[in-house]
């Protein structure tokens, strides 16, 4: 790794009850991790530090499909990775090292698998709600925090990147968790 950039380094545990490992049990469940770039000018947007290390209970994870000096552009993204099969009932821990002088925030979430329909069911017709338009303007001015015309040239494509995911409102920690990387 040649990085003139300082090494940031966390290590952290995370706990997987027998009820999540029962509900991870089946197929449509995983367990992924996640990273996101404090203060993104893209907001919602999945992303690693340059040259991230992952490593899940010893077992190193591939974090991202793109050289590890390159930063992602406006209309970049990187995914996070399913680590279900690194993970077990009880403690875990999760390592992360980059070379990277940004501010980071890990995290470790159940996810549910859907199918492309059933994403689509999920969206409601045109005619049992708002217009398209109406509803794309409500969205950027959400996401935004302003005007459908504020800042509408900063990005040549319009994208929205939305996340879902339940929470057991029992335990909530046991879901997601949010790990601040220094």
């Amino acid at each position: 790794m040649l990085c003139t950039n300082p090494v940031q380094s966390v290590e952290k545990t995370f706990q997987l009850t027998r009820a999540d490992k029962d509900l991870l049990s089946k197929p449509e469940y995983d367990v992924q991790a996640w990273c996101m770039l404090l203060n993104d000018k893209v907001t919602f947007r999945m992303q690693w530090p340059q040259y991230a290390d992952l490593h899940v209970n010893g077992m190193p994870v591939r974090t991202i499909n793109r050289p590890g000096s390159q930063l992602l552009g406006l209309n970049g993204r990187d995914d996070g990775p399913i680590i279900k099969t690194y993970t077990k009932d009880g403690i875990n821990k999760i390592c992360l090292t980059g070379c990277d002088p940004r501010i980071f925030c890990i995290g470790v979430r159940i996810v549910k698998r859907r199918t492309v329909q059933q994403i689509l069911n999920m969206i409601p017709k045109e005619s049992d709600g708002e217009r398209f338009e109406e509803a794309l303007a409500r969205v950027i001015r959400c996401v935004n925090g302003g005007t459908a015309t504020d800042n509408a040239d900063s990005d040549s494509d319009l994208e929205v990147v939305a996340d879902f995911f339940g929470v057991n409102l029992r335990c909530p920690s046991a879901v997601d968790f949010t790990i601040p990387f220094f």
